[in-house]
């Protein structure tokens, strides 16, 4: 097997807190999917050199892998170690299900639906066949979600209200992640770009609310879509759940705010996708 540069098939691309984690997951227990060594590498959304090594990665300085042999490097871990394991079933002495000799590669970085430029242009210039896959979730919710993540791991300290408050009101975050809660909702001009540059057999849009519904058969509908054949994963726990209560603790007028915030987005991005995102403004 060739393991110089290695570039993926496909991309999970976002949306932030709409279940990528646990779609990386689920991709990379296929037996002919093999995810890259690490999640959320952001690649394709860098635009500077690099600060940090991984090791010393941060919130603040995510972007660990600047270079073309650092990102392709994660794929060659991550191949050699499910090679090994297929070659380990073949010398079985009893039947295993056969696999494919080929493997799809594989990574997840919302970083690039959140910054469609740079990213789209990258990822056309170097790898314009790849496949997309993007989950998109009820833009109140994802903010919610993300605001849960933050404030639970200390970055943000102020309330729930006092968060989105500044969003609605067109303030500057000094929190680097609290600049992004209404923003990373917008969802018609984060698809954009990436619905011009790439053909429209290329892109998988979900729906979150199926998926949360239905993980298996929305599962299913992701691997049809990469043309591998179907397959039930041995362990479909959720990973990086924030937001049981969904929008619990949101204020009532806030709520409202939002929907009008997002309203003219849901509208221009229905179009755009094959479910019902009205749903969202009811």
């Amino acid at each position: 097997m060739d393991l110089h540069v290695k570039l993926p098939d496909f991309l999970i691309i976002g949306a932030q807190k709409a279940g990528t984690t646990s779609l990386h997951y689920y991709c990379n227990q296929h037996p002919n999917i093999c995810m890259s060594d690490v999640k959320e590498p952001m690649f394709f959304a860098s635009t500077s050199l690099p600060r940090t090594t991984f090791q010393e990665q941060t919130a603040k300085d995510p972007y660990a892998f600047f270079y073309l042999d650092e990102y392709s490097d994660l794929f060659k871990k991550a191949l050699r170690s499910k090679t090994i394991r297929r070659s380990f079933l073949s010398y079985l002495p009893f039947p295993v299900r056969a696999f494919s000799s080929s493997l799809l590669l594989g990574e997840a970085s919302t970083a690039y639906l959140a910054n469609p430029f740079p990213s789209s242009v990258w990822i056309k210039k170097m790898i314009p066949n790849v496949k997309l896959i993007v989950i998109l979730r009820n833009p109140i919710e994802r903010a919610v979600s993300a605001y849960k993540m933050y404030a639970k791991n200390g970055v943000d300290s102020r309330s729930l209200q006092e968060a989105m408050e500044f969003g609605l009101n067109g303030q500057e975050s000094s929190i680097d992640q609290g600049r992004w809660y209404l923003t990373l909702g917008l969802y018609s001009r984060l698809l954009g770009p990436y619905l011009k540059a790439f053909r429209k057999e290329q892109i998988f849009i979900g729906d979150y609310h199926e998926y949360d519904n239905d993980n298996l058969g929305f599962l299913q509908k992701v691997f049809a879509f990469l043309h591998v054949r179907p397959f039930v994963p041995k362990d479909l726990k959720r990973l990086n759940i924030y937001d049981i209560q969904r929008t619990t603790g949101l204020d009532k007028s806030i709520e409202v705010k939002m929907k009008t915030f997002f309203e003219k987005d849901i509208q221009a991005l229905q179009p755009m996708v094959d479910f019902d995102v009205q749903k969202w403004l009811n």
